[in-house]
């Protein structure tokens, strides 16, 4: 392996992998704690709707605890930042460890139809720098 490609795997031992990601109308969760995500969402009118919520779901690589935050930006068609949101840090344990970090987006009004974009950035709690982004899609019509 070269000298690169063991710097990388370094620095993203040090960081949960992003295991799922979705957008839904809703969620539950039964009492045994087992969630279950309502109506995945790839098209949404642009009145909106009463809510849709983001989840991403992370798990724990590494085995000592490390905590964690992450900002979701929602842009526009044409290249605006509508809506940053930012969780509570949360910690991660090692690997059959898994987090759940949801973004509710109530009542919200699309300015335009278009392709909408929610940017995931998760960070090291002491650090401003992401080592991890991530984009998940919708269309609104």
């Amino acid at each position: 392996m070269s000298i690169v490609a063991n710097d990388w795997k370094e620095l993203f031992s040090e960081f949960p992998i992003l295991q799922a990601s979705l957008i839904c109308r809703d969620i539950t969760t039964n009492l045994d704690g087992q969630k279950t995500f309502h109506h995945e969402l790839h098209k949404i009118s642009q009145k909106g709707m009463d809510q849709f919520i983001l989840v991403n779901i992370w798990r724990g690589k590494n085995t000592s605890e490390q905590r964690f935050y992450e900002t979701i930006d929602l842009i526009g068609p044409d290249g605006e930042n509508l809506s940053t949101t930012k969780s509570p840090p949360f910690h991660m344990f090692g690997p059959s460890y898994r987090h759940y970090n949801y973004f509710a987006y109530t009542k919200f009004i699309f300015p335009k139809k278009g392709t909408y974009e929610l940017q995931s950035s998760l960070y090291k709690e002491s650090s401003k720098e992401p080592p991890f982004k991530n984009d998940n899609f919708f269309i609104v019509v």
